[in-house]
Order: structure tokens, then C-alpha cells, then sequence
């Protein structure tokens, strides 16, 4: 499929865009957030297509850092106890680390990444209810928050389903396989991205 490749490179340097956009909000953790992605999209790419060599290893890495670091955003807006974020979040972490080193380190982790992903829908329907709930907020356009959560249900809504079905449609269905992770996964993320570089440019900074 021709639209593969040019999708690949528009997803990996989608993140530019918030990077770029936030950068008065830099160092924040959406924005660090935001170049690990990056980071780890180069890396993950040039183990593939460049080097040829297994690259499911740095997938995990990253699956895994990625869920550290949007649970810490959400930390202080719904958690109201330290030790209750420490030992849910802990939980999961461990779970997945125990299931990659089980299943190959050099194997993605399909069901602990879904896993991950629907605490992200989690976070951020949670998120909207606090923002209801405290109305503080006047505008939600204008607050990073509100599009923080927006896009982290959107990215992981769609990927949720996608990652869900993985080992069947690599097995079952290589058509449906290479839509899922060939198309839809990137373009999922590239709206994550240009809605996390909104959150990022907000003068309204209540990340």
C-alpha cells in the first residue's frame, strides 16, 4: 500500500508538532511526554527498517514508560491519596512486566498494552468528570486539561481495539493486520498529537 510509508513519517514527526507548539510549556510532563514518543518512534523505526533486527523489545520499553508518565499527569488532578495511585498503578506495572518477560521480551505485549490503554480512557473520562465537577474551568477551550483528556480518549479508544485484535488478525486475517497497525494505529496517533499540541499551546496552563 502506497499510503503506508508517507503515513509512517507524518505519525512519527507528528510529534514535532506539540513539541514545537508547547514549547513555553517545556519540561512540563506532556511535553517530555511528547519526545519520548518521538524518541522512541525513531528508534523503533530505524531497529525495523533500518538495522533489520527485533524491535518489540524497545516497543515494550517505551508501552511501559508511556503508561508511567500519563499516570503521573493524572496523579494530582484524581487521586486523592498518594498511596492508592502507588499501589494501582504499581500493580499494573508489575503485571505488565511480569507478562513481557514471560510471554519473550522480543514479543509485544499485546494484552498488557490494552490493558494500559483502556486505563487511558479511564484517566481521561475521569479527568472530563473532574472538570465538571470542580468547574473551575469557564472556557474549555482554553484549557490544557480539557485536551489532554480529549486526546488521550481518542488515541486510545482507537488503539485499544486495534491492539485487542492483534494475534488474531496476524493469524487469522493479514489484510486486517496491516490496516490495523499500517494505517489506523498511526493515524490515531497523529491526532493524539495535534491535540496534545492544543493542550501544550493553551495560556491556560493547569497541567
Amino acid at each position: 500500500m502506497i499510503i503506508i510509508v508517507p503515513l509512517l513519517i507524518i505519525s512519527i514527526f507528528s510529534y514535532l508538532v506539540p513539541i514545537f507548539w508547547g514549547i513555553k510549556n517545556r519540561f512540563t510532563l506532556l511535553w517530555l511526554y511528547a519526545v519520548t514518543g518521538f524518541t522512541f518512534d525513531l528508534l523503533v523505526t530505524s531497529l525495523k527498517r533500518i538495522l533489520h533486527i527485533n524491535y518489540h523489545w524497545a516497543t515494550n520499553l517505551f508501552v511501559l514508560i508511556e503508561f508511567i508518565l500519563i499516570a503521573f499527569l493524572y496523579k494530582d488532578k484524581i487521586y486523592k491519596q498518594k498511596l492508592s495511585f502507588l499501589i494501582l498503578n504499581g500493580s499494573i506495572c508489575c503485571f505488565f512486566i511480569i507478562t513481557t518477560l514471560y510471554k519473550s521480551l522480543n514479543e509485544l505485549n499485546t494484552f498488557g498494552y490494552s490493558i494500559f490503554l483502556f486505563s487511558y480512557i479511564l484517566y481521561g473520562i475521569f479527568g472530563l468528570l473532574t472538570i465538571l465537577k470542580k468547574q473551575e474551568i469557564v472556557f474549555l477551550e482554553k484549557s490544557s486539561f480539557f485536551w489532554m483528556n480529549v486526546a488521550f480518549i481518542l488515541y486510545a479508544s482507537g488503539d485499544f481495539l486495534s491492539i485487542l485484535f492483534t494475534d488474531y488478525a496476524h493469524k487469522n486475517a493479514p489484510e486486517l493486520f496491516v490496516f490495523l497497525w499500517s494505517i489506523s494505529f498511526k493515524v490515531f496517533n497523529i491526532l493524539k498529537n495535534l491535540l496534545l499540541a492544543k493542550a501544550l499551546s493553551c495560556n491556560s496552563n493547569d497541567i
